[in-house]
């Protein structure tokens, strides 16, 4: 028997025994987390679909049914899951939870700008919904729209002060637009008690551009303590060697940064 056909006979059998034990709703639901849990999300979907059956009337179903359509995305099933997030939306059209969810299949599926529409409309329902301001960031950042990204990242971080997300995008925003002193406090307060590699090789490309290449120095030496074999650590050193007229030291960061990259062993020239 292949694999295929044996996966289907065990989700049939696992399936067919939901309705033989007679679950309750709430037993039912507990499963369904199990399975999402456990990355089963045929399985989790068939539970959820038992706790509404099982009891049509209960008010929460239409949080469940939102849940199921997040869950058939999971799945890769995009299509089904907007049309069970639709359903769910036609059922509680004040739901910014289901219009987030139905905005992010809409944006895997490349429909950019009903993504969008979604988002703006949960935001109209309710102007503190946070995840709606950081979804819609995110969109605006990726088309290249700053101003509008700067301006979702900003609220989303005045509703979520503690938020490392919005903070992140608006380090992002802020050198992407030229303002390198804006981006270095981001990335900073980033920083603080949390050593990153990644977050102080930005922090020094800023420097960089701002032309504090002693205070860049230290934030290269910094991240190769804690990620000595990071390509874009010794990337981001070549290009201070070349600002401090270093052309070979650069050269030899760039193939360091190359061999690693390719998983080859460094050997010194």
């Amino acid at each position: 028997m292949n694999l295929i056909k044996r996966e289907v006979i065990a989700l049939f059998s696992a399936v067919a025994g939901l309705c033989c034990l007679g679950a309750d709703y709430i037993t039912c639901v507990e499963e369904a987390e199990r399975e999402i849990a456990k990355g089963n999300y045929e399985l989790a979907g068939e539970w959820l679909k038992e706790a509404m059956t099982t009891e049509p009337s209960n008010p929460s179903n239409v949080l469940l049914l939102s849940n199921l359509g997040m869950v058939q995305f999971y799945a890769g099933n995009d299509s089904l899951a907007l049309g069970t997030l639709s359903q769910a939306r036609a059922m509680a059209p004040g739901s910014v939870t289901i219009l987030a969810n139905r905005a992010r299949v809409l944006d895997h599926m490349g429909r950019r700008q009903d993504a969008m529409a979604d988002l703006s409309l949960a935001i109209a329902t309710d102007s503190t919904y946070a995840p709606a301001y950081y979804e819609r960031g995110t969109l605006r950042l990726d088309s290249g729209d700053f101003a509008g990204a700067e301006a979702d990242m900003a609220r989303h971080r005045a509703l979520r002060p503690k938020s490392r997300q919005s903070l992140l995008a608006l380090a992002l925003i802020y050198s992407s637009t030229g303002r390198g002193r804006d981006a270095v406090a981001a990335y900073t307060e980033l920083l603080k008690g949390k050593p990153d590699a990644d977050l102080l090789a930005a922090r020094a490309m800023c420097r960089m551009d701002l032309g504090d290449l002693p205070e860049a120095a230290e934030d290269i030496q910094e991240g190769l303590k804690i990620a000595p074999e990071e390509p874009g650590l010794y990337l981001c050193r070549a290009r201070l060697n070349r600002l401090r007229y270093r052309e070979a030291d650069a050269a030899a960061d760039e193939r360091r940064a190359e061999e690693l990259m390719r998983g080859t062993p460094f050997q010194k020239r």
